[in-house]
């Protein structure tokens, strides 16, 4: 199985403006004194393994910086992983991350954005990076299980059973979900039920809401009818010699509060009456 790495194109990374690698078959060294910047290369592929990154590391009065390449994928069996995730495939694909100046980064293949989980599970199929003490794909539990499957012969059936999982997962997701609604239905009841046995408590006659909100609305313009009441004692007691003056008077008084009460309403009109009777 034959891994190669096409092309590396690194843009505004530490000190690297714009850096362009086109690799050949075979083995490929970059050699250089101590800080030429040999690991400032391999630190800006560590990104395309989806590492964390560093805002920092753009270089000055840059926005963004840029980490590309393209790999010749064809003996990776990747095409299965691919078509479940709804990417791209091609023989010759691109991996690329964008590192913002907020911190913030996007990772794309095949120009598709992915989340990074998705990146670090093709460029960790793709990239294996070796330093002093150091062995990345030893470390990782999917390789071993990789090569036990393909000295068994269990390629297929793992395929086979990765997407029968997928079904199961989707399947238990669903199911999670019906059972969150109908605990959400359950409470919404029992709660509903407790105020209807609330209400029943109440005893309610009929209109004794329309009631209630008319002794409401009285209680609220308490002040307002205990004003008006005294404006009214004060006419009565009065020693205005003008009777008709000050029958009109109580009349507008009695007008303005009615609209607070049903009773002083009934008052009005009978006053009303009364007034027009004098008035013949």
């Amino acid at each position: 199985m034959l891994l190669l790495l096409l092309k590396l194109e690194i843009k505004n990374y530490i000190l690297i403006d714009n850096l362009s690698i086109n690799f050949g078959n075979g083995l490929s060294i970059i050699t250089g004194e101590t800080g030429s910047g040999k690991s400032i290369i391999l630190g800006a592929i560590n990104l395309l393994l989806g590492n964390r990154i560093d805002h920092k590391i753009i270089g000055t009065d840059k926005e963004k910086c840029t980490i590309e390449a393209i790999f010749n994928i064809n003996d990776y069996n990747l095409k299965t992983f691919f078509n479940n995730n709804d990417l791209d495939y091609s023989s010759e694909t691109i991996i690329r991350r964008e590192i913002l100046r907020n911190g913030k980064s996007r990772a794309f293949i095949n120009d598709s954005p992915v989340k990074i989980e998705i990146l670090k599970k093709v460029s960790s199929s793709l990239i294996d990076i070796h330093s002093q003490n150091q062995n990345d794909i030893l470390s990782n539990k999917s390789f071993f299980y990789n090569l036990i499957d393909f000295f068994a012969n269990q390629e297929d059936k793992v395929i086979e059973f990765q997407k029968k999982f997928n079904i199961l997962k989707k399947k238990k997701y669903n199911y999670n979900n019906l059972i969150e609604k109908k605990h959400n239905i359950t409470r919404d009841y029992d709660y509903n039920l407790f105020l209807l046995n609330e209400i029943k408590a109440l005893n309610l006659e009929i209109n004794e809401k329309d009631n209630l909100e008319k002794e409401y609305d009285s209680l609220k313009n308490f002040e307002k009818i205990k004003n008006s009441f005294d404006e009214l004692n004060k006419l009565i007691n009065g020693e205005n010699g003008n009777l008709i003056e000050t029958l009109s008077s109580i009349l507008n008084i009695l007008k303005k509060i009615s609209v607070f009460s049903s009773q002083i309403k009934n008052y009005d009109a009978r006053f009303e009456k009364l007034f027009l009777r004098l008035m013949i």
